[in-house]
């Protein structure tokens, strides 16, 4: 038998190939994402990993409406596409406080409530979906998803420019369909 020379790009031409054909199709060409857990608020959720985050507030189930920063005086996450201009910013909240004044603003912008909210189910998870604006950035577009019930609730709004909130649909519904409890909630107030 004659011994055949193959060249050495060759021979990684066809192992990128061969390791390519054994990977399921399902994980190719996806992008890393990062894995929120917020164990107070018993939710996690995923974001792509190239977008920024940052979490401000308390996250003392007895003190999410007593701290915060410039985002909010209160407890959340913001997480930030910078390359996009698209923004998230996720409050959890005693359901006492998630229709207060506060839970409606990010920054300086106050978002406008409509009376035209859709159902969206996420697993076990109800939102209630709201298009809308904030009253003093109308270049902002504003999508805002709200759950409560008896001992806590959520809200997470997305915003950016028309044109981007047109085209992002798909990613934010990937981000909303990754939200699930996480484990048992148990809120303890003195």
């Amino acid at each position: 038998m004659k011994n055949t020379f193959i060249p050495y790009p060759v021979k990684i031409i066809v192992f990128i190939v061969f390791i390519m054909s054994i990977l399921p199709l399902s994980s190719r060409g996806q992008a890393p994402e990062n894995l929120v857990t917020i164990k107070f608020a018993g939710i996690q959720y995923k974001v792509p990993s190239s977008w920024e985050h940052d979490g401000f507030g308390s996250w003392k189930p007895g003190e999410w409406n007593e701290h915060g920063s410039a985002v909010c005086e209160c407890t959340g996450f913001i997480h930030i596409d910078y390359e996009k201009e698209l923004y998230m910013v996720f409050y959890p909240s005693l359901p006492e406080y998630i229709e207060s004044e506060r839970h409606n603003m990010i920054w300086d912008y106050k978002y406008l409530e409509t009376d035209e909210a859709v159902t969206v189910k996420v697993g076990k998870i109800e939102f209630e979906k709201e298009v809308s604006v904030f009253d003093n950035a109308d270049k902002y577009v504003v999508w805002r998803y709200k759950f409560q019930q008896k001992k806590y609730g959520y809200l997470v709004y997305f915003f950016g420019s028309p044109e981007i909130m047109a085209n992002s649909p798909e990613g934010i519904g990937k981000i909303m369909e990754s939200f699930k409890r996480s484990g048992r909630y148990k809120l303890k107030i003195k």
